[in-house]
């Protein structure tokens, strides 16, 4: 289950209606990145990418924001805890090669 802090953005979010995403240029230019790679269907995950991460000897990859992707979810009819468990699982726990997206927590772990 989410901790007050994760319940307290979502009931924010679903007051506000708003997501602060990069603006599209700063988006067209992941596309020049070496094989990163995007959670699908882009269309819903998009406004979750807040950047990009790069490493030593590795092209940049995708960063998306997990609190946005669980608003996301939400969103899209999943119960808090579905959303976590479906992002913990089928999300955060793929690996899927050197382009697999970083999700960032924000706040204290």
């Amino acid at each position: 289950m989410a901790n007050k802090t994760m319940r307290d953005a979502i009931k924010r979010s679903r007051r506000n209606e708003e997501f602060h995403t990069i603006d599209k240029r700063q988006l067209s230019s992941l596309g020049r990145l070496e094989g990163p790679l995007y959670l699908e269907p882009r269309s819903l995950y998009d406004n979750a990418i807040i950047g990009w991460v790069e490493r030593a000897t590795r092209s940049g990859i995708v960063c998306y924001d997990v609190e946005k992707i669980i608003l996301i979810l939400v969103k899209e009819g999943m119960t808090e805890e579905d959303a976590w468990e479906h992002y913990s699982y089928n999300i955060s726990g793929a690996w899927v090669g050197k382009g697999t997206p970083a999700f960032l927590h924000r706040g204290k772990r």
